[in-house]
């Protein structure tokens, strides 16, 4: 799988900068508990005119936790992203294979209706980068 984001560093959508992902692992499983784990390896380029295109690879882990029986129907999730250097960079020596950066999200979803769909306006701001 394959997506591709537009943005520019001042958060605006242009065609300055491309960012694409492209799924090369993906695991999942449902544990004893119930919670269900995925792990995924993306490779992502960002190329901007007239430099050299940037790669990386970015491990994300996320574990969801089942709905609680009862609740409002909201699930949780934990979701970790490791970003290392691509092999073929030139700080990946540097890096020794280790993650150059991490990051750690706590999600809470739950089901919205159908008047709460993201507009337009909103649909523009979550495509920024």
């Amino acid at each position: 799988a394959e997506e591709r984001a537009i943005g520019s560093g001042d958060g605006s959508t242009s065609a300055d900068v491309w960012i694409d992902l492209v799924v090369r692992w993906q695991q999942s499983q449902r544990l004893r508990d119930g919670a269900y784990v995925t792990s995924e390896l993306l490779e992502q380029r960002v190329s901007q005119p007239g430099q050299v295109d940037e790669v990386s690879l970015v491990e994300s882990i996320t574990r969801f936790e089942p709905p609680q029986r009862g609740g409002v129907g909201e699930v949780t999730a934990r979701n970790r992203l490791a970003q290392y250097y691509s092999p073929d960079g030139e700080y990946a020596a540097m890096a020794r294979d280790r993650a150059v950066a991490c990051y750690d999200y706590s999600w809470r979803m739950q089901r919205v209706s159908a008047d709460r769909v993201l507009g337009d306006t909103d649909v523009l701001k979550a495509r920024r980068v």
